[in-house]
């Protein structure tokens, strides 16, 4: 053909080998057509189209905030009782379209809305936004790819939270592999010094992460966590009493749990004394 024209072929990490061969030859004939070819494909495929020759990848960032809003309102509609709602889902989604749309589509399912997509009211803005099952299949069979090190590294540092600290993970663990977690596009380092920091790419991957453990296991992690800090020095197991209840909590260890928010609470009463009411609040519920 002598006019310009553009192919377009949708989630490549579905691919099958020959169709991806067949790709990759026409892909090779390009540069003498006025032909532009378009793969989309998410962060786990690494194959030949990926890593085409005469190809130039594009990562896309997040939604920005209004452009979330934009498409939560063409998914769910403008009805004042959405508003909660969406701001929510906004806020689980973190800017991820596929995320967004089965957080939508699951709240559908359960009867949360009524009416017609785009056009719905909202009935319980109340009701949980969890991980939909669509979302935990994608992000499981991510981790699911990683090497044995990897995935353990991954799952103790799911425990220790959203954000976390190489350090206190080299002490749960004797072997730790985040480089692999990073190229994998699951973990980014966040801080350099004076201790490197990790956090995790979304929060729905720490969630699933998180859920896939045995609760006999993870339980055992936060006990752990909860040692390792509480070894540290007097003045930062105090500044750190907060956490360590938490910690010993999620472990089922409530005695313990309940002698550290009291900690807390102590140490914080001389510095926020809302935060030392909720220390006590807490170890009165424990």
């Amino acid at each position: 053909r002598t006019d310009p024209g553009v192919l377009v072929v949708e989630d490549v990490h579905w691919i099958d080998p020959v169709s991806e061969a067949m790709l990759v030859e026409f892909a090779a004939i390009l540069p003498q057509t006025p032909i532009m070819l378009i793969a989309t494909y998410r962060n786990e495929y690494q194959g030949a189209l990926a890593t085409h020759p005469s190809g130039q990848k594009v990562a896309l960032a997040p939604l920005r905030v209004e452009q979330a809003a934009d498409l939560l309102d063409n998914l769910i509609g403008t009805h004042p009782s959405a508003a909660e709602v969406k701001t929510r889902i906004a806020r689980r989604a973190a800017g991820n379209p596929f995320f967004t749309q089965e957080l939508v589509r699951d709240l559908a399912e359960r009867s949360t809305f009524s009416g017609r997509p785009g056009s719905y009211v909202v009935q319980d803005d109340s009701i949980e936004i969890g991980v939909p099952p669509t979302v935990q299949a994608a992000i499981a069979a991510r981790i699911d790819r990683l090497n044995p090190v990897a995935k353990r590294t991954l799952n103790a540092a799911a425990v220790l939270g959203a954000r976390f600290d190489a350090a206190v993970l080299r002490r749960l663990l004797d072997d730790v592999d985040l480089d692999t977690p990073i190229s994998a596009e699951l973990v980014d380092q966040v801080a350099y010094t004076p201790r490197a920091a990790y956090a995790f790419r979304h929060p729905l991957i720490r969630d699933v992460a998180y859920e896939s453990q045995l609760a006999v296991d993870r339980a055992e992690l936060h006990r752990r966590v909860a040692r390792a800090i509480a070894d540290d020095d007097t003045d930062s197991a105090d500044r750190n009493a907060a956490e360590i209840a938490d910690h010993l909590e999620l472990a089922g260890d409530l005695v313990d749990a309940f002698d550290w928010h009291m900690r807390a609470g102590d140490w914080l009463a001389t510095r926020d004394i809302e935060a030392a009411r909720s220390s006590w609040r807490r170890a009165r519920d424990v």
